[in-house]
């Protein structure tokens, strides 16, 4: 991958990473990651190989190789207590941003709005669309 290339290869790595780690954090933001939000995070990753930003293609057609794995492996691999697991998964996120930050602007500006898009989108596969359709709106306690 062309963008890639003045990272080290460790730091190409840690990036490709960040995409199991962004689905962790979101989906263990209520505690453990469960069947649904595990399920979304690898469909939401399929799709981003061809409907990502064209210049994210070919990142998240790399991402997607071991995905699956790559998440179960990271999650067993972090601490049980909810607390120390997301203070973990946000320390290796901010190492991952500063491997952002050493990526051409534009492709850096990119990635950066795609990995937020997939936070939310990882954060959001418990909204149905009976709930979306009755409730529409975010309101604080009920939906948000």
């Amino acid at each position: 991958m062309e963008h890639l290339e003045n990272l080290s290869p460790e730091e190409s790595h840690e990036l490709l990473t960040a995409p199991a780690y962004i689905s962790l954090l979101a989906a263990t933001h209520d505690g453990e990651m469960d069947d649904t939000e595990k399920k979304a995070a690898i469909k939401l990753t399929h799709l981003k190989t061809f409907s990502s930003d064209e210049f994210l293609n070919s990142f998240y057609k790399e991402v997607e190789t071991n995905f699956t794995s790559l998440v179960d492996e990271v999650y067993h691999a972090l601490p049980h207590d909810a607390a120390e697991r997301e203070i973990a998964l946000r320390n290796k996120l901010h190492s991952i941003e500063n491997i952002v930050a050493k990526l051409p602007a534009e492709y850096g500006q990119r990635l950066k709005h795609s990995f937020e898009s997939y936070s939310w989108h990882v954060a959001q596969s418990h909204r149905s669309v009976s709930e979306d359709f009755l409730i529409p709106l975010k309101i604080k306690g009920l939906t948000a």
